[in-house]
């Protein structure tokens, strides 16, 4: 249950005067609050913070947080920050540099005011919000204690060109402005708007305040990086990961000259290509392609911080009309959700590595939302995210924000009913195929944490998106051209039509259908769980409408595989994968279309994001052991390529080297080839069913809601030995590969 806080009269305090610069629309705005206090070091200081659009609080000169939470006009989010670790004796100082982006419709073409995609934007300028008390002091921005200047030392460049103008703009930062500005006379801030309306009429305020359902986001120590290149007028750094991070550049003997820092996830780019690449740290047969920011020194000894974090692996760091040799001392601070896993491994081979970059790429994709590429986007899109939550449950991390995901894509209703693909965002966005993804959530989290109160509370919002669904549906019981985007997968063959199977162009694509169909199963279940079974048989009967059609007018009986459309031939993994999932093809006649499947090469492939789905077919067909073929095909070509995360696609010319979808491991080995899985919701029984038996042996420890179940398995010469011990008191069933089942309580060996 989400509360609104502060019903008193507490607001959003500005600056007297808005800088509007030479646009001639609302642009991009930066100011500066202050406040000082007077205090006891480790006298209890808390505050409470917000701010339009994001701020950056330091505390005594230490940056403390950045926020506030992602969220949305309905429903935004306030802070709560500890400070008294920060405080020192006597006199102490705030400083809230606070960043104001547009809202969509206030954005030029030529992008120059361009904020994240995942931020939303507000014509009210950079407004601060603060409540609490720091020793004697009262810090709420309603009691006149705050002073604010306009900072105008940041312009914003587009990076539309290399696409990842939707992460925000990079800056554009002359040294000398910024000190002025903050040497400079500030003003007294004024009042703009309360933070909630109490009244008898019901009226909303501009920003309703809600409490931060997460975490604050980790601020580790800083760390440096290595020179690895050195050229004539510049100095490549690895930080020998890719990471996200607040990167500090010290720079010494620069001043009047002009440095410009790229961030760069790899090498890459050849002429004409820009996002091939190799080995990732080949710098001798790639370019250096990425986004900078630029940096004016106005001393001998300076420092330059972006205000939005980084991501990278290398950095280039160039310097121009430098009267001397500038030094250099890049330092970073990285950044993200605590996730704090706690399922661990002990394996051998290509297990373990592939495991490590599966793991950092899935905390690289968290912060305050699951995101697609924390380089590109930072959009938190269904499809992945599904993924992402079903990750984090499986190497048993913390699921508060699972949890605020699943609200998150409540909100995002149109009023027609259908799901928007990612939210929070700015701009809205329509990937027919993607909403069903969120059912599945429901249910996901459902079976990991029995508790359904999510389904009860969001149970009228699938009923909406299923009934968008059905009015769209055709006299065959199919959807097609719909509009929208109608992306399946980022096969090779479907590059020009943007994911789309050129199926759907022409009429019905069987594997968005099959998908729906599954949506109206998992809705029907959705609702039994409610208790509306009579609605949920309602809706399974498209469902079996769907299937119906499929079967008649996409099934070829010569090839003995599914058309991607009626009369369209074209054949792919994903419509033979998804006529098993959604059981239009069963028992041994399911195994013989995934062996033809697996043995067609000439079928459009599935990719990383529906790998996980490839998976679960021919784990229903009884056909697990033949992932072997998948994880030497696609997962452990990458460990040739010095990746230290999962990028996008497995293929040379990928956009992101950073996309939590291919993190399949981390669910696959705990969940199928340690085997540990609810028996009942919520693991109040657990079940054990070892697979992947073609590793020889495996071990782990998979933290579960119930706790924590070891397990160790064998096979050798055909001979299967395990050892499990799981939560005392807790029911289990060990699943031995011959097909016994063994009821224990505590530990079992066999």
């Amino acid at each position: 249950m989400r509360e609104l806080v502060f019903e008193q009269n507490a607001c959003f305090v500005g600056a007297p005067k808005r800088d509007f610069g030479d646009m001639g629309i609302l642009p991009i705005e930066s100011a500066w609050f202050k406040t000082t206090f007077n205090a006891k070091k480790g006298e209890k200081a808390a505050i409470s913070i917000s701010a339009t659009s994001r701020y950056k609080l330091y505390c005594n000169g230490v940056m403390v947080a950045n926020g506030p939470c992602k969220g949305q006009a309905t429903e935004y989010y306030c802070d709560n920050l500890d400070l008294t670790p920060y405080i020192a004796d006597g006199e102490n100082q705030l400083m809230a540099n606070v960043v104001c982006f547009p809202p969509p419709e206030a954005v030029m073409q030529d992008r120059r005011n361009f904020g994240p995609f995942s931020i939303i934007g507000s014509g009210a300028g950079p407004c601060l919000f603060v409540d609490g008390s720091c020793g004697s002091a009262n810090l709420s921005t309603s009691a006149d204690c705050w002073v604010v200047a306009n900072d105008d030392s940041v312009k914003w460049v587009d990076t539309y060109e290399l696409a990842t103008f939707l992460t925000g703009n990079m800056e554009i930062a002359d040294s000398a402005r910024r000190k002025a500005v903050l040497a400079g006379a500030f003003e007294k801030a004024v009042f703009r708007f309360k933070v909630n309306i109490d009244n008898k009429f019901g009226e909303l305020p501009p920003y309703p305040m809600y409490k931060r359902p997460i975490p604050m986001l980790f601020l580790a120590p800083p760390k440096g990086v290595k020179a690895v290149h050195t050229g004539a007028n510049y100095i490549d750094y690895d930080a020998g990961e890719l990471t996200t991070g607040y990167v500090n550049l010290n720079i010494k003997n620069a001043k009047g000259a002009k440095i410009t820092i790229t961030y760069a996830e790899s090498y890459s780019g050849v002429e004409g290509n820009p996002l091939l690449k190799g080995r990732r740290d080949d710098s001798e047969n790639f370019g250096f392609v990425g986004c900078s920011d630029i940096f004016y020194p106005d001393s001998d000894d300076d420092s330059y911080e972006p205000f939005w974090f980084r991501t990278f692996r290398f950095i280039r760091i160039e310097f121009e009309n430098c009267a001397g040799v500038p030094s250099f001392e890049p330092t970073y601070v990285e950044t993200g959700f605590p996730l704090n896993p706690t399922t661990t491994i002990d394996a051998e081979g290509w297990v373990p590595a592939v495991w490590d970059i599966s793991l950092r790429t899935l905390q690289r994709c968290m912060h305050e939302t699951y995101e697609d590429c924390p380089y590109y986007e930072q959009l938190q899109y269904i499809l992945d995210t599904r993924l992402q939550m079903l990750f984090t449950y499986a190497v048993g991390g913390d699921i508060s924000l699972a949890r605020k995901t699943l609200h998150d894509y409540h909100l995002s209703k149109m009023p027609n009913g259908i799901l928007q693909s990612r939210y929070p965002s700015s701009i809205r966005q329509i990937i027919v195929p993607f909403p069903p993804h969120w059912i599945s959530m429901l249910l996901d989290y459902y079976k990991h944490t029995g508790d359904k109160s999510p389904l009860l509370q969001y149970r009228t919002t699938v009923e909406h998106l299923m009934e968008w669904y059905i009015e769209r549906l055709n006299k065959d019981g199919l959807l097609e051209k719909v509009g929208y985007w109608e992306f399946i997968d980022w096969a090779p063959e479907w590059t020009e039509s943007e994911g789309k199977p050129h199926a759907a162009y022409e009429g019905p694509s069987t594997t968005q259908n099959l998908v729906i169909a599954n949506a109206f199963m998992q809705g029907a279940e959705v609702l039994e769980i409610c208790g509306f079974s009579e609605m949920g048989n309602h809706y399974k009967g498209f469902s079996d409408k769907i299937l119906d059609s499929i079967g008649k007018l996409c099934y070829n009986a010569d090839k003995k595989l599914f058309r991607e459309g009626p009369a369209f031939e074209e054949y792919t993994q994903h419509s033979q994968m998804w006529a098993v999932l959604t059981g239009l093809v069963k028992g041994n006649e399911a195994k013989a279309l995934m062996e033809r499947t697996l043995a067609d090469e000439s079928l459009i492939q599935c990719t990383f994001p529906l790998q996980f789905c490839l998976f679960r077919a021919l784990e229903l067909a009884g056909m697990y052991e033949r992932t072997e073929e998948l994880w030497a095909k696609w997962w452990q070509p990458l460990l040739e390529l010095d990746v230290t995360t999962v990028p996008e696609t497995p293929y040379n010319n990928t956009r992101s080297d950073c996309h939590a979808w291919g993190a399949l491991l981390l669910y696959e080995y705990p969940a199928k080839i340690l085997g540990v899985h609810a028996l009942e919701n919520g693991y109040k029984k657990i079940g054990i069913r070892p697979m992947g038996l073609f590793l020889g042996k495996a071990k782990g420890s998979v933290k579960t809601p119930a706790g924590a179940v070891d397990v160790s398995w064998t096979m050798e010469n055909g001979t299967f030995k395990a050892s499990v011990s799981a939560p005392a008191g807790v029911e289990c069933v060990l699943f031995t590969p011959d097909g016994k089942e063994l009821a224990f309580v505590g530990a079992v060996e066999v």
